[in-house]
């Protein structure tokens, strides 16, 4: 062996010992097997691969070389297949070790890495890995296909349901759908989060959806997200009775066709045969100390009003 080529060695060696003193330092992604996780985890382990410098290895962009081939040190072919197969090794270090081997879902996504380790790839194969977890976690298929689509248009906002974490779901099913090859615009994406409100947000889906499709100051995903957070925030520090009473109030401004007050109760959206605290009142003997007619107190009196 030359001088030239049991430098070029070493210093292969070194560049490996570092990447894998790198890998050693990061926190390593790890993932459970479970479906449910794949989106988040996988697009975390690719932003992760790319600063590490192994993405075009996962993704099939480098030709990675057998075991059994002899590389040609001394050409500059020869030196690029040996950097692929040190990439290669470390990518397939890095898949070995983010999996959750602890339960079962784990170990079958552990035993789809062992499968990549052959007689022509004895280090392991990476794109052969990913794209095995991609098929077992993630198929592209038509039956899949109508089930993410099916679950996109049932989704529903819960009531006491944060809007932010939904919507964030929804977007993750809008991705699927996306790399199935069913588009989506940004209008259907909205039109979709409004229709599935709750009537807790009814008044914010009335104004928001007249900025859909409006050309000067048209609605976006962010600032929906945003005015539904405000309104679950408040929702989230009154009590339930506090709650119901804003809503009505809300209502009765935007929605219903009585927008006066209650005689007998002084809030909005109702009026006093509507009352529901009117048969509460009814037992008792409340007499009013300006008008002087019973069934309502002074701060009531819809002379005031």
């Amino acid at each position: 062996m030359c001088f030239l080529s049991f430098v070029d060695k070493v210093y292969r060696l070194f560049n490996t010992c570092i990447k894998m003193s790198d890998l050693s330092a990061i926190r390593v992604l790890n993932f459970s097997g479970r479906k449910e996780e794949w989106p988040t985890w996988s697009e975390k382990f690719l932003a992760k691969a790319k600063r590490s410098g192994i993405k075009d290895v996962l993704l099939g962009k480098l030709q990675i070389p057998k075991t059994s081939e002899e590389l040609e040190e001394k050409s500059e072919e020869g030196r690029r297949m040996m950097k692929n197969a040190d990439l290669n090794e470390l990518a397939f270090t890095e898949l070995i070790l983010s999996i959750d081997v602890s339960n079962s879902s784990g170990k079958i996504a552990f035993g789809i890495l062992k499968s990549c380790k052959t007689k022509d790839y004895e280090d392991g194969n990476a794109t052969h890995a990913w794209e095995k977890l991609k098929k077992k976690f993630d198929p592209v298929s038509a039956p899949t296909l109508v089930k993410t689509e099916r679950m996109f248009r049932e989704s529903k906002l819960g009531r006491n349901e944060d809007p932010e974490i939904w919507i964030n779901n929804l977007e993750d099913l809008r991705v699927k759908l996306e790399v199935m090859g069913s588009n989506m615009t940004d209008e259907q994406f909205l039109i979709q989060v409004l229709n599935s409100l709750t009537g807790d947000y009814e008044l914010q889906m009335t104004l928001m959806e007249k900025r859909i499709g409006n050309k000067e100051n048209p609605l976006t995903i962010d600032e929906l997200k945003e005015d539904l957070n405000l309104r679950y925030e408040r929702l989230s520090s009154k009590s339930e009775s506090t709650r119901n009473d804003d809503y009505g109030e809300e209502k009765a401004l935007f929605v219903t066709q009585f927008k006066g007050k209650c005689r007998n109760c002084g809030k909005l959206g109702h009026k006093s045969a509507q009352c529901k605290s009117k048969a509460v009142q009814e037992d008792k003997e409340i007499i009013c100390n300006y008008c002087k007619i019973s069934s309502h107190l002074k701060n009531q009196c819809f002379k005031l009003l």
